[in-house]
Parts: structure tokens; C-alpha cells; sequence
């Protein structure tokens, strides 16, 4: 193969949330090569195998639900603005000056 795109090698350089969505039934990369790069890579990280999938109908055998549910879990919790109570510093004194 003249483009090797050698995962393996560089995962480890990944320090964002990993998700790795796989076919059960892919035929051209083997479920193997995937766990052994999701074992490789960085937490935070998430596999799923998607059994009825092959390597081209991932998104039409769940993969859309489970990235909603990835972007879901990456949204930050909201923060409550009104009501927080605010702590001001003292103003020094003219003797600390």
C-alpha cells in the first residue's frame, strides 16, 4: 500500500476525547487493528463495535446515536451565574503600602 496510515504509530499523540466506532462485519480493516489502537490511545476514549456494520454503513447501523451521545457527554454542565456570592479583596492600608 503506498499510503500507509500507520494509526498506531501516532495515537499516542492524541490528547483529546477519543471515539472509535467499528463495524462488526468490516471487511477491510480487521476488528483487531482497532482495539489494539484504542488500547494504545490516551483516556479520555471510548469503542464501540457496531455488530451489523460493515466498514461503509457504519452511519446507517447506530453511528449517528452513538456520536450524539459522545458530543452529549463532551457538553460542559451549565453554571449558574445569578446569586454567586463574590469575594472582594480588603484595600490595603496605608501602613502595608
Amino acid at each position: 500500500m503506498v499510503d500507509q496510515y500507520r494509526t498506531i504509530d501516532r495515537i499516542a499523540e492524541v490528547t483529546v476525547p477519543l471515539c472509535i466506532l467499528h463495524g462488526g462485519r468490516d471487511e477491510i480493516i480487521p476488528l483487531d487493528q482497532a482495539r489494539r489502537v484504542f488500547h494504545k490511545a490516551n483516556e479520555p476514549k471510548s469503542m464501540t463495535v457496531l455488530p451489523a456494520a460493515g466498514h461503509n454503513d457504519l452511519f446507517e447501523k447506530g453511528a449517528w446515536e452513538k456520536i450524539a451521545l459522545l458530543l452529549e457527554s463532551l457538553r460542559p454542565a451549565p453554571v449558574a451565574k445569578a446569586g454567586r456570592p463574590v469575594e472582594i479583596a480588603a484595600a490595603a492600608s496605608v501602613e502595608d503600602r
